[in-house]
């Protein structure tokens, strides 16, 4: 992410359709479907961020998923497009803690958020290891943008029956 380019807040990665193998036997999107349009698009806010593939190749450094919790919050149902928004919630030498709302995209209805903390890691001594500085630099940078955000009631919520 170049200094001089202005930061999206929060960051969006391109709409996907629901395919037809996504979709289960209530006829709408399984819930592991869910799980993976949020990983992958947690790949394009890597890429952004500078943590993309020619990283790992130049580096060996990528990130490993160390929580996540997903709220299924509306069902979606074959070929229904979803727009994935991703905001910085914290960051530290090796970690990042972001959050992910997936959007019906024509009908513009929250679907689910996800809560995830990732860890910055070594692929070869497959150990953490800190953000190299210009991760890291990358990383102050869309902070700064994404901290005034409002941040979801249900960030840092544990799974619960009580109301």
């Amino acid at each position: 992410m170049a200094a001089q380019r202005t930061v999206p807040a929060p960051l969006s990665a391109p709409i996907v359709r629901v395919s037809r193998e996504w979709i289960d036997h209530n006829g709408h999107m399984n819930m592991a479907y869910y799980a993976l349009v949020f990983d992958r698009a947690i790949d394009h806010f890597w890429r952004e961020i500078g943590l993309g593939p020619e990283y790992t190749e130049r580096t060996d450094g990528t990130t490993f998923a160390l929580q996540s919790q997903i709220h299924y919050l509306k069902e979606v149902m074959l070929n229904d497009p979803l727009r994935v928004t991703f905001q910085l919630l914290d960051y530290d030498r090796k970690r990042i803690h972001c959050f992910m709302s997936m959007i019906h995209a024509d009908k513009d209805y929250l679907a689910a958020i996800e809560e995830r903390i990732t860890i910055h890691v070594d692929s070869v001594a497959r150990r953490s290891a800190p953000f190299p500085t210009e991760i890291f630099d990358s990383l102050k940078r869309l902070f700064y943008v994404h901290k005034s955000l409002p941040r979801d009631e249900r960030i840092g919520s544990k799974p619960s029956l009580q109301k």
